[in-house]
């Protein structure tokens, strides 16, 4: 760790302008971070985590996995139900978008950048024909498919290098923002899932609980990728 961190601080600026070469990775996830605070960008990116969480969610579930037909539905990613059983689903759900995020970042250190457009692409012709039922949903699938067609077909590796890493580094912060976004959520609406009896006002707890858990595995992840991706 310490010697990744004196390679970050000896780093010339200047080397990077070349578009041919790959930027170091903490940038890519610093403009992640950025764009994860602007609303309607946000939202344009944020759609990727969401169906990565409902579809493995709903896999755990051992159910069917759901048609989002309804655009509130696909632009959040928070799962439905309030039991020990969902909050479970929900972690899976965020775990495996975490780790997908993770599988992307080692194609980034293998250099598979084009295999990452491939992947992408394949998920998103897989949640066309049986997950997105929404308007929205299709017009935003299809432009994906296009922005990262277009590149493989005109051989432009300069895009397809930055633009994966790039996609990666969004999927990862948004993986890592969303498992805060679930601990505030427990929190927050802890009044309304309340019962009846001691059990019944502790229903909150589980999704905390399980909040928490996702929050300490995305810092481990962040930290996993500093010291092998940025070493």
């Amino acid at each position: 760790m310490k010697e990744t961190i004196q390679k970050l601080l000896h780093i010339n600026p200047m080397s990077y302008l070349d578009y041919d070469k790959e930027m170091p990775i903490f940038v890519y996830l610093a403009i992640g971070l950025i764009i994860s605070v602007i609303p309607l960008i946000k939202t344009c990116f944020s759609i990727w985590n969401t169906m990565l969480l409902n579809i493995i969610s709903d896999i755990a579930a051992g159910r069917k996995i759901r048609a989002i037909r309804k655009r509130k539905k696909l632009l959040e990613g928070e799962t439905e139900g309030k039991t020990l059983k969902d909050a479970f689903h929900m972690y899976v759900g965020h775990t495996g978008a975490l780790l997908g995020a993770l599988g992307l970042f080692y194609l980034v250190a293998n250099q598979q950048y084009e295999l990452i457009f491939f992947v992408l692409i394949g998920f998103l012709a897989i949640s066309l024909l049986f997950w997105i039922r929404s308007f929205v949903g299709f017009v935003w699938a299809l432009v994906w498919i296009v922005l990262l067609a277009a590149p493989i077909v005109y051989l432009n590796e300069t895009i397809i290098m930055h633009g994966a890493i790039f996609l990666a580094a969004v999927i990862l912060v948004q993986s890592v923002l969303g498992s805060f976004v679930e601990l505030r959520s427990s929190v927050s609406n802890r009044k309304g899932m309340k019962g009846k009896g001691i059990f019944g006002r502790l229903k909150w707890v589980p999704a905390m609980i399980f909040g928490l858990a996702m929050i300490g595995q995305s810092l481990y992840a962040g930290f996993f990728i500093v010291t092998t991706f940025l070493s």
